[in-house]
């Protein structure tokens, strides 16, 4: 009889506790009313891994560093998207919100033939020349996003989500090249010719930055605007299916063009380098002047389908999903356009929602990345912070070749 008291006991203390846990969850998981901001920075390479530097002494290897290096050449990726959005989600009725931010991409990639011409070695008693180029872009967009959804029930909800949005800046380097040329009578030269045509809504000058008002008008009337949307299915209780969606519109107009060059030129004799009496050659960078442009520019169009098995609850879950995206659509330039593909898979580990640990891997915008991130959350503030490996080489991803940081913070009931 004891025995069979003691079994009663344990069962219903495990019932209690898978109750309470999970009433504890849904307490904690969902807020009708949130404010939140959310800062991501993410800088990577794909050739320099943090090991490389992390030495009492640094050396480059350039042959070995060479060999290694992925076809396409030395790549460096930015990205940033600092945003502030302010939700309103009401079980099984009306979701609307503001979302507003600044989005920060940006590309360097230079000819893998420039560091096998330096890891090779140069011999000027040889006619030789050699020429490589360095491609690249940059580009700054202010949004504007108002969420409209509806929870049906407790299985399906849905947003639709119309952005208006401005490029402040499309910087491009198609045509910049490095060259060097010697002759065997003695004589070396190298031409750097570094242009880029820089885009914006108003005149890049100083005494145009003081007047926000003129920035701000500047920037509206060459507005552009998208559509997206996103749904979330619950088929079971332990599946859900997800999807989102970017689509451009009306592209944004940027009537500004300004030419801006790093040039430098030397030609010297083989004897003026040996007797190091060369004098510094002159590199300055020169900003042209502005002239009208009607140049158009869209963000990423993007697809994304996705789901999350959850067969223990709340307290293990695994997510993933995979996507297109398809880079400047619309643009001008072939080279400034392009297809890549996403993907993500992850897990979530956590305490009745409280305080959750995240481990993922993906492809996001052409970087890969490996994230690890802690969430604390206390219902009316949670906070969110998280570190990343990442790069444009899935090899190098692994070993720290790029960083990145984010910090979340939420505050609603």
């Amino acid at each position: 009889m004891k025995a069979l008291s003691s079994l009663k006991k344990i069962v219903f203390s495990v019932g209690f506790l898978l109750v309470s846990s999970s009433a504890f969850a849904n307490f904690f998981s969902h807020r009708f009313v949130e404010l939140k901001a959310n800062v991501p920075v993410n800088v990577s390479n794909n050739v320099f891994a943090l090991n490389d530097f992390l030495q009492k002494e640094i050396i480059l290897d350039l042959p070995e560093i060479t060999g290694a290096m992925p076809k396409k050449g030395f790549d460096v990726s930015i990205q940033a998207l600092p945003e502030i959005s302010l939700t309103v989600d009401i079980p099984r009725g009306l979701i609307v919100g503001v979302d507003v931010g600044v989005q920060v991409f940006s590309n360097l990639d230079i000819s893998k033939d420039l560091f096998e011409f330096l890891s090779t070695g140069h011999d000027f008693t040889k006619e030789e020349e050699f020429r490589t180029s360095i491609n690249g872009y940059a580009d700054v967009f202010a949004f504007a996003r108002v969420d409209l959804g509806w929870n049906l029930g407790k299985k399906i909800s849905f947003v639709f989500q119309p952005t208006l949005f401005s490029s402040l800046l499309h910087a491009s380097a198609n045509k910049a090249y490095v060259s060097f040329k010697n002759t065997n009578t003695g004589t070396f030269a190298y031409d750097i010719d570094a242009s880029f045509n820089l885009y914006s809504p108003f005149e890049l000058k100083s005494d145009v930055f003081s007047d926000p008002n003129y920035l701000i008008s500047q920037a509206m009337d060459g507005a552009g605007f998208d559509i997206g949307g996103t749904v979330n299915i619950d088929l079971f209780k332990y599946l859900s299916l997800n999807g989102s969606i970017r689509f451009p519109l009306v592209a944004s107009h940027l009537d500004v063009y300004t030419p801006y060059s790093i040039k430098s030129q030397l030609s010297v004799d083989l004897d003026t380098i040996l007797e190091d009496s060369m004098e510094s050659p002159n590199m300055e960078p020169v900003m042209g002047d502005a002239v009208v442009a009607d140049y158009k520019i869209n963000r990423p169009m993007k697809f994304f389908v996705g789901g999350n098995f959850h067969p223990w609850g709340n307290f293990m879950s695994f997510y993933g999903g995979f996507g297109v995206g398809y880079k400047h659509p619309g643009a001008e330039l072939k080279e400034e356009r392009g297809a890549y593909t996403d993907y993500l898979a992850g897990v979530k580990i956590s305490l009745f929602n409280m305080i959750s640990l995240y481990g993922s891997t993906e492809r996001t915008d052409e970087i890969f990345i490996h994230k690890a991130s802690l969430a604390l959350n206390l219902r009316l503030i949670e906070v969110d912070a998280g570190v990343a490996y990442e790069s444009a080489s899935l090899q190098k991803s692994f070993s720290g070749s790029g960083l990145g940081a984010f910090a979340t913070v939420c505050i609603g009931f």
